[in-house]
């Protein structure tokens, strides 16, 4: 994440900005804008003990809308 990128909303530890879906607090982890369709991220996430699995639904539920659809492939 650019510590510039400004944070379109906030839902618990997660931050949806232009760049995708965000947690910035520890660990960070970061998924770009066009991955947020992937199949399975709730089952990845869920195998992490750090994440509130019904925080991140909600969050990859929200930014899915806000990015509209899969967008130009991860350049960095």
């Amino acid at each position: 994440m650019n510590k510039k990128t400004p944070i379109i909303k906030t839902i618990g530890d997660w931050k949806i900005t232009k760049w995708g879906l965000e947690h910035d607090t520890f660990p960070r982890y970061e998924i770009h804008r066009a991955r947020l369709w992937e199949p399975d991220w709730v089952q990845h996430m869920n195998g992490k003990n750090w994440v509130n699995i019904e925080i991140f639904k909600d969050a990859l539920s929200v930014a899915q809308k806000i990015h509209g659809g899969k967008k130009e492939e991860q350049n960095g």
